[in-house]
C-alpha cells in the first residue's frame, strides 16, 4: 500500500511538469512502483518459504530434476554446491516433461522457474551454481 501512496503523491509533479514542457518528472512515481515490486518480491519470497508441499523438495536452493542416474561424482558436485538431486522415475509426470522438451535433465532455481535445461546432464551438473543454504 505504501508503494501506491508514493505513486499517487508523484502524480501532481508529473502533471506540473506537463504544464511547464520539456522534462517529465516521474521519479517519484517510480520509486513508488519500485517500493511496490519489492514488496511483492519479499511476499513471493516469504510465501514460496513457508510453503509445506514445496519446502522439502527445494528446502530453498536449486534443484536438478534428472531422468537419468547420476554418478557419484556428479552427486558429490551437486551437493557442494548446494543442489538438491531429484531423479524421477520413467513414466511419472515430470519424466514425461522431459522427454517432451527431449530434455535428460533441468536446473530448477529456488522460486521454481526452469534455470537451464540440457540433454547432457555432466555439462548441466558442471553449470549447477554455488548456492550454499545457511
Amino acid at each position: 500500500m505504501a508503494g501506491v501512496v508514493v505513486l499517487a503523491l508523484g502524480l501532481p509533479d508529473m502533471f506540473a511538469s506537463l504544464d511547464h514542457g520539456g522534462h517529465i518528472d516521474v521519479r517519484v512515481m517510480v520509486f513508488g512502483y519500485v517500493v511496490m515490486r519489492l514488496s511483492m518480491l519479499f511476499l513471493w519470497m516469504l510465501a514460496g518459504r513457508n510453503d509445506p508441499d514445496r519446502a522439502p523438495v527445494t528446502r530453498g536452493g536449486f534443484v536438478l530434476v534428472t531422468g537419468v542416474p547420476l554418478s557419484p561424482e556428479q552427486r558429490a558436485v551437486l551437493a557442494s554446491r548446494g543442489t538438491e538431486v531429484l531423479e524421477v522415475a520413467p513414466g511419472s509426470a515430470l519424466y514425461k516433461w522431459l522427454a517432451d522438451g527431449k530434455a535428460a535433465a533441468a536446473l530448477v532455481r529456488p522460486d521454481f522457474t526452469v534455470l537451464r535445461v540440457a540433454r547432457d546432464v555432466a555439462a548441466l551438473c558442471e553449470a549447477a551454481p554455488n548456492f550454499v543454504v545457511a
